[in-house]
């Protein structure tokens, strides 16, 4: 094999590498444009002002993890928040209203824990 030959094959090589890469760069590029596009619009039905073009600019730059984190930033604003959890309070013990009910209720714990333990 030539040098020639050598230098074909490494250039076709690399053309093939620049063609998959520019896919793929074109590719996150309409993602993130994407994902600007409906931040855009999610902002302006809560502001009710637009996002200025050098904002859309600058988050164009962000990498899609960002913009997922922000659109869902975005959409959990709109709505009413996602719920974190339940009460912390599972008892349903209702607390005692009056000294009396309180040592009823101390001596109902106490035998309780006197027979189950």
């Amino acid at each position: 094999m030539t040098n020639d030959e050598i230098a074909m094959i490494l250039d076709a090589t690399a053309d093939y590498v620049d063609g998959i890469e520019s896919t793929k760069v074109a590719a996150e590029k309409t993602a993130r444009e994407k994902r600007v596009g409906v931040l855009a619009e999610r902002y302006e039905a809560s502001a009710g002002e637009s996002i200025p073009s050098s904002m859309k600019e600058k988050l164009a730059t962000l990498d899609v993890d960002t913009l997922d984190q922000l659109l869902k930033v975005a959409h959990n604003s709109s709505d009413s928040p996602a719920s974190l959890g339940g009460p912390a309070d599972l008892d349903d013990v209702v607390a005692p209203r009056t000294i009396k009910e309180a040592a009823v209720q101390a001596d109902d714990h106490f035998l309780s824990w006197i027979i189950n333990d």
